[in-house]
């Protein structure tokens, strides 16, 4: 097959270095920088929902395989190959394969837990390294009519997992909300609403939920033709007023924090804090220190009481809505949106009360996803991989090369 194939869905691993996609139910990764594109999958059978690991270093996608959907990891061997497009062997393990349908896998933020769909409703989370599994959200609050109609995602802490359910014995017309995900409790309706809600998913630091609602908008006749915003519930109140900050309180409480952080490091710095009579400090300690902060994800702190009273619809206008994300600082939201041609990427400013195009795609079919540093887009437009600087919307095409062997 030629180079050129359009890809129809991907994802950018955790150092934006390099983009898993598929190819006509192929898994490939190719390089942002350069063409170097490596296939991943070789088989007559369909693979998709690709993502990368935390650590950058596995694949997890589903693919069916002896008459069902089940769950596969792929993993680089070599612990001097640092990425999947240049590595000379790459290793798949089955992660969870049985005789029900389960696919649409997803990696904890500690990579040790899975969740994954079986048989379409039903969300299970298996522990990767005990094998235990257990059910976080039960098939009978959702029902799926078609495949990749059910949204969930785990917290930044891994503990929650949103989730898209249906209440009030309404079908077709989702709420928000969240489960433990370790099986331990039922399910909390947050958008509560009767209006359509979906695709939910956290703020990068994990205040706020935010998802899609046609609340606003005009809404479906004969199951088309719905507009949907963007709308977010703050998990607690410090995050809400935190958000609802002007862009001068937003300034001086910013500066006011570097203060206070530059104080504390001076005074560490003075008392030789883990360090000898001498006041001299151990960078091994520090450094060991630091290392374990990091591993350890900042919890999720969510009151439920007042839950209902922290929202704010975050889009000026409802629109044909595509993919969406919040930048880390929680000032900007991205979203693509259909009003004339095709989708084109927009930017809301909150600070600013400022909306506009970032980059005009025209493009009929569209998703993207933030870099971790929110410097950047990653956008699938009609099968082409664009990166987006967030600053400006200047844009440098991913060229890939997908070749196989009919």
């Amino acid at each position: 097959m030629p180079p050129g194939e359009s890809a129809t869905e991907f994802a950018l691993s955790p150092g934006g270095k390099e983009v898993a996609f598929v190819v006509r139910g192929e898994v490939f990764v190719t390089s942002t920088e350069f063409n170097t594109t490596r296939r991943i999958t070789d088989t007559p059978e369909q693979e998709r929902s690709v993502s990368f690991s935390p650590d950058g270093r596995s694949l997890l996608y589903a693919g069916e395989r002896d008459g069902s959907w089940n769950v596969y990891e792929s993993s680089l061997v070599d612990e001097d190959e640092l990425y999947f497009f240049s590595a000379t062997k790459i290793e798949e393990m089955p992660i969870v394969a049985t005789d029900a349908d389960e696919f649409q896998p997803a990696y904890s933020p500690d990579g040790e837990k899975v969740a994954y769909l079986h048989e379409r409703s039903e969300i299970r989370v298996l522990d990767t390294e005990s094998g235990a599994t257990v059910t976080a959200l039960p098939g009978d609050a959702f029902y799926s009519y078609a495949d990749g109609d059910h949204w969930f995602e785990f917290s930044p802490d891994g503990r929650w997992l949103a989730v898209q359910i249906y209440n009030r014995d309404r079908v077709f017309y989702g709420e928000v909300g969240l489960v433990p995900a370790d099986g331990s409790g039922g399910v909390v309706d947050v958008s509560h609403s009767g209006y359509d809600d979906i695709a939910p998913r956290f703020t990068v630091w994990g205040g706020a939920l935010i998802w899609a609602t046609d609340r606003y908008g005009e809404r479906s006749h004969g199951s088309w033709g719905a507009e949907y915003d963007v709308v977010a519930a703050f998990l607690t109140q410090d995050a809400f007023d935190h958000f609802r900050l002007s862009k001068e309180e937003y300034e001086l409480q910013k500066e006011l924090e570097e203060k206070k952080e530059k104080d504390a490091d001076d005074e560490t710095e003075e008392s030789g804090e883990n360090g000898d009579e001498d006041g001299v400090a151990d960078d091994a300690g520090d450094d060991e220190d630091e290392e374990e902060k990091e591993e350890q994800a900042e919890p999720v702190e969510i009151e439920f009481d007042g839950l209902d009273t922290r929202r704010a619809r975050l889009t000026i206008h409802a629109s044909d809505l595509g993919d969406f994300a919040m930048s880390p600082e929680c000032d900007k939201l991205y979203y693509l949106a259909r009003f004339e041609k095709g989708y084109d990427l927009w930017v809301h400013e909150f600070r600013e009360s400022s909306t506009k195009i970032l980059a005009k795609l025209g493009a009929g079919d569209a998703a993207m996803e933030l870099s971790e540093d929110g410097e950047s887009l990653l956008v699938l437009a009609d099968g082409s991989l664009t990166k987006i600087e967030t600053g400006d919307g200047e844009r440098k095409g991913i060229g890939f090369a997908a070749e196989m062997t009919v």
